[in-house]
């Protein structure tokens, strides 16, 4: 696993261009939003402590594990990447 930054290949310009492509999704009160997102050391990562449902590292919303929003891990499969936790917090998008 590799995260998506300058150091294996997948400059700054491209996450941000990655950053820019996300998913919108619908936060608690039923709106379409931005996925609260940001680059930290030329990699992606993604919240999952704002008002829309992007993960749940505790499994406290009714599936009991870990779980990534099922469009966030469509979105990645489709650009040949994949999500990883990087803290409760949130997630970091990898290349295969």
């Amino acid at each position: 696993m590799h995260p998506i930054n300058s150091i294996n290949g997948v400059n700054e310009m491209k996450a941000e261009t990655l950053q820019r492509k996300l998913p919108k999704l619908e936060d608690y009160d039923g709106n379409m939003v931005e996925v609260p997102s940001w680059i930290w050391d030329g990699v992606v990562h993604v919240s999952t402590e704002h008002n829309v449902y992007t993960g749940d590292y505790y499994g406290e919303f009714g599936q009991g594990y870990p779980t990534i929003n099922q469009k966030l891990e469509d979105w990645a499969e489709k650009h040949g990447m994949f999500w990883e936790w990087y803290n409760p917090g949130s997630i970091t998008l990898y290349k295969f």
